[in-house]
């Protein structure tokens, strides 16, 4: 059974309202609703996030299983999502807390 997060991340790339990479994310934080890290990703950008008043997320995994769950075959460290309900941000919220 997919988790919250899962459905987010591929309802948003199908839908292209997400950003994905370290570089791109750090320009975008202000635009983002919700910022997911990997355990690789520089602490920076989590910092600069929780700065500008955005939820961040560690995401459980490596950049590797972050880059699989996105369905691409580079790895990726840090993810955000321009446009994604507030419920939905709450649900994914108390999901990473569980884990």
């Amino acid at each position: 059974m997919p988790t919250v997060l899962e459905k987010a991340i591929t309802d948003s790339l199908k839908e292209k309202n997400c950003i994905i990479g370290s570089k791109s994310v750090s320009n975008a934080i202000g635009n983002s609703k919700l910022v997911i890290v990997s355990r690789s990703a520089t602490p920076g950008i989590a910092e600069s996030a929780k700065a500008a008043g955005v939820p961040v997320v560690e995401f459980a995994g490596s950049s590797v299983e972050l880059s699989k769950l996105c369905g691409r075959q580079y790895r990726i460290s840090a993810l955000s999502f321009v446009k994604l309900a507030a419920a939905t941000i709450k649900a994914i919220i108390g999901e990473s807390k569980k884990q």
